[in-house]
């Protein structure tokens, strides 16, 4: 049965019939358009607001109404209300989702017509909070139910948050930011972030927390008076809402009551917040100054603030460091700057080169600023040591002389990574199987581990993935397909590009061999990135020689159909397996990650039939042993003056004192390092005395990692006795070009990858084409050979901007050159020159002080991600005695008990009883001390280090 249909609804004359009072009122004001032409916007909200007047004469007003709109949209003064900001619900269907207003066609006057008399008839006949008035304002809104529900529960964690401060949980604030529920610098309905609401609430550990994580303070409250006059305004704003809301309940006024509840809610929030302020701020003074503060050169244009812990607080948790300097001694026209209390190192950039540079450092309370402390030294001038012989740099060169050997190769065609590829089962001639290397031959085999299993390995049956390269090699070929490989495996991509080689020279066949048991090994393994090639080929009894890629993967991440074995349970007695756990030891050594900053490494050059060889450790095979002197890379003019013993001419007091004061802190630092670095190659402290500093350069291997040489004296450098002296169990000697590549694929792996595939595209055309010459005639043979000159031209590029880029030859240059004219400084005359100042005595802090010195630990010793490496000791499972190294990542956040059930998993320790393992501290005298389980390692590992002591996990 249809339904009768309805008459269009007249327009309303009488405004007490209208949804709303106001729209009598708007329609009456002289501000209203009164042109008859002019429809308001066809909006669901608007006709609610305006009312259902024009809603009668909508079919003819919403022709012309665009246009219409814009003549007098210029004119037009008033505003309509704005559209409720929170979703309206039914209160009957709060459990139930809100339906979404479903895509519709384009808008005509028909359906125009139909919506608004829809929403007539509804506004007609509901009160402006009925649950139909609701509704259609949620439809309307663009927000979906997701999207609210989302809202919701950040402003929900947002509360708990500010709940968490108030009480002091710092482990439920902990959670709730490490999980990232809510924003560090969140803000409550008054506008104060949680730092600020930690700060006025003096929660020590929820500041240093917050500020960990990233959260900051208003600017303004630098100044306490207006932090006072800001709390004492929204404090009486708000009880004179209360009082107003109050008046009005008197008055009669009803349905305010839930209103009144809430307002006095709040009001006593801020009464209390309040009070505890005040009484904090009213007892509290201004902060003593930091208890020492250092300068350090960190570029040539920048000067690094270390900035020690706060002993006095005043009272009040110290939140920020104001850091000021200026190039006059008197501080006029002095800059300054506020950084967190948590940020120990501040550096300063873009300082004017040549000019002395001082720095003072004062803490702030909620009170203010405190006294400010003068910095060790007093000045720095930014400076770099390339200033005292204009020494170049080593990498740029490189870089712009092999992107010139690149556009030259690219230009004839000779980079064979832009060739097109054949089809995938036409690279290679036929495909070749897994096999043991039973037979006299060259073989390529992969030592592939497990990162967090260092006992596990990719086994094919009882032996490890290998395939054989050629049956029939001579010793030369061998040492030829090694280096190929070495290079390949800067790129191991590019073994696929070996299929565009033709020919039938033998060289040339053998790296094909070479490069297609690469792609068959790395199918087999299911990975492309095969790690690095193992420093020695392995030979058996049998004559077979095989070459072995060492790499360590996540098990998660590797597909194939091979098993992965203990390395215990792989018995063959073959040389390949006696030194599996070598080669593991090997490629484990080239994934640990280094950190960044100044190292002093030691030098042990060998000069024999092969060449010059370099001893470096079995642990780290990529770079020669080496002990960190500092955090930052960068050595300044002063600090290489005072090193080499130059003379510094024409400098005024202040420059002589920098250099005399901040030189000889590298030197110390030096003279600590150096004999314990030795010690590692077994040398005694009276003979360690008596070696070299390389001065002509500082290594600087990236923009974050340099290196301060030490070299033997004339009585070891380069004799047979400095191999007896450096040589080791845990040291291995490399080719020195070897080393210097592993360390330019590590400090530089993209210059490194780039002149690999150079050096592959190059040497493989120049074999090619030499072949080819051979065979052409006339004008073919000119062609070829202008092409070869090209490609041997760039070949020997390579070489020359690889000879002056290396530093290892130059290194035992030096050293005989120094041997004879006596031009060198050894550590026994640094020692002579320095002067140890004793360190001032530490204050003592007072009874009042114990909990400000108990949270000076949380200092940051973390990335910006808020993650660090935790170096930790663990006992050898091999020898008893030794100790091991290991390194995780962990968050600052991270407890003590935490990080023992973490180097657990990753070391693959029984885990029947987890009590069993605890974390100590190993003091360099023996001493132990157990660690607490809620420690923070992270956050004291930079505190330990100065005090050389050892984080070791222990069997209870």
């Amino acid at each position: 049965m249809s339904s009768p249909q309805r008459a269009p609804p007249s327009p309303l004359q009488d405004g007490e019939h209208m949804p709303y009072r106001r729209g009598q009122d708007i329609s009456e004001s002289e501000l209203e358009d009164q042109n008859p032409n002019i429809s308001l916007p066809v909006d669901f909200e608007h006709f609610l607001h305006v009312g259902a007047q024009n809603l009668g004469d909508v079919n003819v007003l919403c022709r012309d109404q665009q246009k219409a709109f814009e003549e007098v949209v210029a004119r037009r003064t008033r505003r309509l209300p704005q559209p409720p900001q929170s979703p309206m619900i039914d209160d009957k269907r709060t459990n139930k989702p809100t339906p979404r207003m479903p895509a519709t066609a384009p808008a005509t006057p028909r359906a125009m017509s139909r919506q608004s008399s829809s929403s007539s008839q509804q506004s007609g006949r509901s009160a402006p909070r009925t649950p139909s008035s609701r509704l259609l304002r949620t439809i309307l809104r663009s927000d979906t139910p997701s999207k609210r529900r989302g809202k919701e529960d950040t402003r929900q964690h947002v509360q708990e948050a500010i709940e968490s401060i108030e009480q002091g949980r710092l482990q439920r604030l902990s959670e709730l930011l490490e999980s990232d529920s809510v924003d560090a610098n969140a803000c409550d309905a008054d506008g104060h972030t949680l730092l600020d609401l930690a700060v006025m609430l003096n929660q020590i550990g929820c500041v240093k927390l917050l500020q960990l994580y990233g959260g900051v303070e208003t600017e303004a409250y630098v100044d306490p008076k207006v932090r006072e006059r800001r709390l004492e305004v929204l404090l009486r704003a708000k009880q004179i809402a209360l009082g107003k809301i109050l008046d009005d309940i008197k008055a009669g006024a009803r349905n305010l009551y839930q209103e009144h509840e809430e307002s006095r809610v709040i009001c006593e929030r801020s009464v209390s917040l309040y009070r505890k302020w005040h009484k904090v701020y009213r007892s509290a003074g201004k902060p003593a100054a930091p208890r020492n503060v250092r300068l350090s050169t960190s570029a040539p244009d920048a000067i690094t603030v270390h900035i020690s812990d706060v002993l006095d607080h005043g009272g009040a948790v110290v939140t920020r460091y104001k850091v000021l300097w200026s190039n006059s001694p008197s501080f006029e026209d002095a800059e300054h700057i506020f950084i967190p209390a948590v940020v120990s190192d501040f550096t300063l950039t873009q300082l004017p080169q040549g000019k002395p540079c001082f720095v003072r450092v004062a803490s702030c309370n909620m009170t203010g600023v405190g006294p400010a402390v003068q910095s060790t030294p007093p000045f720095l001038v930014p400076s770099s040591w390339r200033e005292v012989d204009n020494t170049p740099s080593r990498i740029e060169p490189l870089h712009r002389e092999l992107a010139s050997i690149e556009e030259q190769l690219a230009g004839e065609g000779l980079l064979l990574d832009t060739l097109p590829l054949p089809k995938k089962n036409q690279k290679f001639g036929h495909s070749l199987k897994l096999t043991k290397p039973t037979k006299r031959g060259l073989y390529f085999a992969a030592c592939v581990f497990d990162r967090n299993d260092r006992n596990s390995v990719l086994a094919h049956g009882s032996t490890l993935p290998c395939v054989l390269v050629d049956e029939h090699i001579g010793t030369q070929d061998v040492a030829a397909i090694v280096q190929f490989l070495q290079m390949l495996s800067f790129s191991w991509r590019f073994s696929r590009f070996m299929s565009l080689l033709s020919g039938d020279v033998h060289s040339l066949h053998t790296r094909r061999r070479a490069a297609e048991a690469v792609a068959a090994i790395q199918h087999a393994v299911g990975a492309v990135n095969l790690g690095v090639v193992y420093f020695q080929p392995l030979v058996e009894e049998c004559g077979a020689t095989t070459i072995v890629a060492c790499s360590g993967v996540a098990r998660a991440d590797v597909k194939t159909n091979l098993t992965w074995t203990s390395s215990s349970a792989l018995k063959d007695n073959s040389n390949l397996l006696g030194a599996l756990s070598s080669m593991v030891e090997y490629g484990r050594g080239c994934l640990d990650p280094l950190q960044p900053g100044l190292y002093l490494a030691s030098v042990f050059p060998h000069s024999t039939v092969n060449g010059l060889r370099i001893s470096t450790r079995k642990s780290s095979p990529n770079l020669p042993p080496c002990h960190r002197l500092r955090a930052h890379n960068h050595v300044s003019k002063d600090e290489w003056t005072f090193l080499r013993k130059a003379e510094t001419n024409g400098t005024t007091t202040h420059d002589r004192s920098g250099t005399a004061t901040h030189g000889s802190e590298l030197a110390q630092r030096i003279l600590e390092t150096g004999p314990k670095l030795l010690q590692e190659s077994r040398v005694d402290e009276t003979s360690a005395l008596k070696y070299r500093l390389y001065t002509p350069e500082v290594i600087e291997l990236n923009a974050s990692t340099s290196l301060l040489v030490v070299v033997p004296d004339e009585d070891y450098s380069l004799d047979t006795k400095a191999v007896a002296v450096a040589e080791s169990r845990q040291h291995i000697t490399l080719a020195a070009k070897s080393l210097e590549l592993l360390m330019w694929q590590r400090f530089q792996p993209v210059l490194t990858q780039q002149y690999a595939r150079l050096w592959l595209s190059a040497s493989s055309q120049v074999i090619a084409l030499q072949f080819a010459l051979r065979k052409a005639l006339g004008p073919q043979a000119k062609e070829i050979d202008g092409i070869l000159s090209v490609a041997q031209r760039a070949l020997e590029r390579l070489d020359n901007a690889w000879h002056k880029a290396r530093f290892f030859s130059d290194v035992v240059r030096w050293c005989k050159d120094s041997a004879k004219t006596q031009s060198f400084v050894t550590l026994g005359d640094l020692k002579k020159r320095v002067r140890v100042r004793p360190e001032a005595p530490e204050r003592r802090p007072s009874t009042t002080e114990k909990k400000s010195k108990r949270n000076s630990s949380l200092r940051l010793a973390t990335d910006t991600q808020g993650k660090g490496l935790l170096t930790v000791f663990a006992q050898s499972r091999d020898d008893e005695t030794a100790l091991v190294r290991h390194k995780v990542y962990v968050p600052h956040t991270t407890a003590a008990s935490r990080v023992t059930k973490t180097l657990i998993e990753e070391m693959q320790l029984p885990a029947d009883n987890s009590d069993a393992y605890a974390l100590f501290l190993v003091s360099a005298s023996g001493e132990k001390k157990r660690v607490p389980d809620g420690c923070r390692p992270l956050l004291m590992q930079s505190q330990w280090e100065d005090e050389d002591s050892k984080l070791v996990l222990i069997t209870r």
